[in-house]
């Protein structure tokens, strides 16, 4: 009886150090599949939501993703997530009713985004955050 258990438990450590390795191998594909030096996507969540200059009280709703250049710069602008959040809500709470409604409008307001994003971002890490594009794939207006 003592004898198999021994086998037994040699058996499940085998078994065990078996699934690890396999556990590791797949962790490890995985990293590499982020570490590719493609660019990567950062959702912000939750939407934001703000008022915005107009004739009467109106607000903006806007889903948005940032995309950068790879993994490295994911984590620099995940580590400023609260002031990018901020840049972008007063951003949207300055704009006036025609920036907004219109795809002219909107394709400046991705720009200006961009390139305040980008410049707070160097001024509060002192290197660059390489966000190459501000998408919105949500944006209403009421």
């Amino acid at each position: 009886m003592h004898t198999q258990l021994i086998k037994f438990f040699r058996v499940l450590i085998l078994i065990s150090s078996l699934i690890l390795q396999c556990l590791c191998t797949a962790s490890a594909a995985g990293a590499s599949k982020e570490d590719d030096g493609k660019p990567k996507f950062i959702d912000i969540k939750p939407s934001l939501v703000s008022n915005f200059i107009a004739d009467k009280i109106r607000f903006v709703k806007a889903d948005i993703v940032l995309k950068v250049k790879d993994v490295a710069h994911v984590e620099l602008v995940q580590s400023q997530m609260p002031l990018v959040k901020h840049q972008l809500l007063m951003m949207l709470a300055s704009q006036h009713e025609e920036n907004l409604v219109t795809p002219e409008g909107q394709a400046n307001l991705k720009a200006q985004a961009l390139e305040e994003l980008n410049g707070l971002l160097e001024e509060e890490l002192g290197e660059p955050a390489e966000i190459m594009e501000v998408l919105f794939i949500g944006f209403l207006v009421e």
